[in-house]
């Protein structure tokens, strides 16, 4: 498993909603207020405790219903950063919020959603609701973004489609913080994936530079193409990022690499 700075913590999960509408996903949850540990029982009868299983960068934790559009919505976007980022530090962890009791009917409308929507987090039963009143959930789907250390890092109410595409560069945004490991660093040219793995590289080191943080949007794509050198997009992205830095002779040997990509 990644472990990754103290950088995480200030993970800027910020929804271009304002400050009052965020605070009315909840009621007493609140950013920077530590998360509240729970153990609940999973579909397949486990048990899982929050603080056992916190994403070494980012945890989102979801809560919503099977009567809710915006929760199906939600659930759905979610297993996709789940399936693109869950090796990058994010977790994803659903609780379901039905209604009080863990009746047979319940169980299988539950099961039901994650088989139609192909889910692969852990999908937890809320059943007697005591989480979901412990974080004073005011509607659902109502999401909290819990740090690496558990405290509570954003929260967002519903799932807007005017907040999706923002919430989920500012997930990249989160999951580009931090050190890399070794492993991160480690070129895997050749293994299966590797233009995958590249890619994702390519988008975190994307989102840096919109940001104005070239140098780490540098390191970004030097990854990217240590894991792919006849990835020529990733060879144009850190080539311009060199040249933003300032570092010319870097950039042209890039550009070189580059001619050697187009002549192949």
């Amino acid at each position: 498993m990644h472990r990754f700075t103290a950088a995480a913590v200030l993970i800027a999960l910020c929804i271009t909603v304002g400050h009052a509408d965020r605070a009315a996903a909840f009621k007493r949850t609140t950013v920077g207020s530590p998360s509240r540990d729970f153990v609940l029982d999973s579909l397949e009868g486990t048990s899982l405790r929050l603080t056992e299983n916190l994403g070494p960068r980012a945890t989102i934790l979801l809560f919503w219903a099977t009567w809710n559009s915006r929760s199906l919505e939600a659930l759905r976007d979610l297993q996709q950063l789940h399936t693109r980022f869950k090796d990058e530090g994010l977790t994803v962890i659903a609780v379901n919020v039905d209604a009080e009791g863990y009746a047979e009917g319940r169980r299988a409308a539950v099961s039901g959603v994650v088989q139609d929507l192909g889910l692969s987090y852990p999908m937890l039963i809320d059943g007697d609701l005591r989480v979901y009143d412990a974080y004073g959930v005011v509607s659902v789907p109502s999401i909290a973004v819990v740090d690496p250390k558990g405290k509570i890092a954003e929260v967002l109410p519903g799932y807007a489609s005017t907040v999706r595409s923002e919430f989920h560069e500012k997930v990249l945004t989160a999951l580009a913080m931090g050190t890399p490991s070794p492993e991160d660093r480690a070129p895997r040219v050749g293994t299966n994936g590797s233009r995958g793995a590249a890619r994702r590289f390519l988008e975190l080191g994307y989102v840096l530079q919109r940001t104005g943080r070239i140098e780490e949007a540098t390191r970004h794509f030097t990854r990217a193409v240590a894991q792919d050198p006849f990835y020529k997009e990733a060879c144009q992205a850190l080539s311009t990022a060199l040249q933003q830095a300032g570092r010319m002779d870097e950039a042209e040997r890039v550009l070189a690499q580059l001619d050697g990509i187009a002549t192949r």
